[in-house]
């Protein structure tokens, strides 16, 4: 079964208004490519992606009783690209050095959800990412420093393990191997 793509391309928006230097900037360099663009903000929050996007059959919702946390990131949602024109996009951002935290696909699997929702998994992954980077520094700080340490070379030897395990870490594992690399390295 082939996945429905979003008909038309677009770029979602947030935080990246033509009111913000970064966002005019952004707004460029998708407007040099010709995509079109559509800024949110906090009353798009509590919508579906399929609704902010304009896809057939989105209705706007209304706000519930208890509005969604404030997002504080950027962010830009991309629907309907090609691999190779997402690629493009991508490179001619890191070009323009212009770094956004919070990216996403709209997918058939994602457009369901709301924007709020989006945003929370968008800043946990950003977070495990993250994570990751510093067990892979620390790691490669301790293998370095390793010789005749016997404690910094079992916490490097964990984060190794870690870091090469076919399945990813469970957030407490990975806090646990930080925070035991960092201590055995202050002790140097």
């Amino acid at each position: 079964m082939k996945a429905r793509m979003i008909p038309q391309e677009i770029a979602l928006l947030y935080h990246l208004g033509k009111g913000t230097p970064r966002g005019r900037r952004v707004q460029e360099v998708l407007g040099d490519l010709g995509i079109p663009c559509r800024e949110l903000g906090p009353d798009d929050l509590c919508q579906t992606i399929g609704w902010c996007a304009g896809l057939a059959g989105y209705q706007p919702t209304e706000p519930p009783a208890q509005p969604p946390a404030p997002v504080r990131e950027e962010a830009i949602l991309l629907g309907g690209l090609t691999k190779d024109r997402l690629d493009h996009l991508l490179a001619q951002l890191k070009e323009s050095e212009l770094t956004i935290e919070l990216k996403a696909v709209i997918t058939p699997y994602n457009r369901e959800w709301t924007l709020s929702k989006l945003f929370s998994e968008l800043q946990e992954e950003h977070r495990f990412f993250l994570r990751i980077q510093r067990l892979t520094q620390l790691t490669e700080q301790a293998e370095a420093r390793a010789d005749g340490d016997a404690e910094l070379r079992a916490a490097a030897l964990e984060g190794r393990r870690i870091l090469e395990a076919d399945k990813a870490p469970e957030p407490l594992t990975l806090q646990n191997a930080i925070e035991g690399l960092e201590a055995a390295l202050s002790r140097l």
